[in-house]
């Protein structure tokens, strides 16, 4: 393999499918400190844990959802058949999902909590995530839904022009001004529905430069400076839960901010990647990130029913 260009954005394409391990990883690994604290550990376990958050907390997700926005651009360039789109896309999640998804509700709901089929019904359809804020299996049911609006999305994103931009930054501006209505008006469901919602933006994100990704655009001073306004964020609010209070950061939700690290972090992946010879470590994390939707559900299920069954998650 030739010497990867780390001045264009085809670098998050080379090394996609490292990101696609590395964001399951984190995940997981998050899942692990998430227990570390309901559990109260001190001493260096405690460190870690903070450490941990601070560094990397849930961006695993966020890199998931950039990676996936991104690919679907790919997808569709290589071949526009929507309909084709649909059935690849649709068949491998919603095949996984009725084989994980299917097993896990059943032996959640009917074998240990004795709840019967209508609600095994009710949490299988999705329905007590957006009802109710079950939220086992809340990336499912809000990576379909993206998965159906893509095409749309793909056609105002598909072109480099004056229009394609500003239409990206209303898509932005409508997202964050629909959560603030929902906050706000429908408490309810904002609460029921936030971690999905909250991910818009980032999912927004990877289908708006996948085409600098798919044309091999290389890095503005904007595109810099975007990167480095994400880490410079994410410092002043660790800085502000740590060490010092910085007054302006409370009038930004944190939310956003972690959406922005998160394009940080993939730069910052890829571009660490490039500077070593792809070898076994790649090869691992290639793997990892072509199971990661099924390693994603089989972390997940296992990590509920120990839950369920009183035995703490994985």
């Amino acid at each position: 393999m030739g010497k990867v260009n780390n001045k264009d954005w085809s670098i998050l394409s080379t090394y996609r499918n490292e990101m696609f391990g590395l964001s399951i990883i984190g995940i997981i690994m998050l899942h692990y400190f998430q227990n570390l604290v309901h559990a109260d550990v001190q001493g260096l376990g405690k460190i870690f844990t903070n450490a941990y958050y601070n560094v990397v907390g849930s961006t695993g997700v966020e890199i998931f959802l950039f990676l996936s926005g991104m690919g679907l651009c790919f997808s569709l360039n290589k071949n526009p058949n929507v309909l084709g789109f649909y059935g690849r896309r649709l068949k491998r999640i919603l095949l996984a999902y009725v084989l994980w998804g299917g097993a896990f509700w059943y032996i959640r709901d009917v074998v240990i909590l004795k709840l019967g089929y209508d609600r095994f019904l009710y949490d299988f359809s999705f329905m007590s995530f957006w009802d109710a804020g079950v939220s086992s299996l809340w990336f499912i049911a809000f990576i379909i839904p993206m998965y159906l609006l893509y095409p749309l999305i793909h056609v105002c994103f598909k072109k480099e022009n004056k229009y394609r931009t500003l239409i990206f930054i209303e898509m932005l501006i409508v997202c964050v001004l629909t959560i603030d209505w929902m906050k706000v008006h429908t408490p309810n469901f904002y609460a029921d529905a936030k971690l999905a919602i909250y991910r818009i933006p980032i999912f927004l994100l990877g289908a708006y430069y996948a085409n600098k990704v798919y044309e091999k655009k290389e890095f503005s001073i904007g595109d810099n400076v975007l990167v480095i306004t994400g880490l410079i964020a994410n410092l002043l609010c660790v800085l502000n839960k740590t060490y010092m209070t910085i007054p302006f950061i409370k009038y930004i939700d944190v939310e956003y901010i972690k959406c922005l690290y998160s394009i940080s972090l993939i730069v910052a992946m890829a571009r660490f990647l490039s500077y070593f010879k792809k070898g076994v470590i790649n090869k691992f994390l290639i793997a990892t990130g072509a199971l990661s939707l099924e390693l994603y559900m089989t972390h997940v299920n296992v990590r509920n029913i120990m839950t369920v069954m009183g035995f703490g998650g994985l």
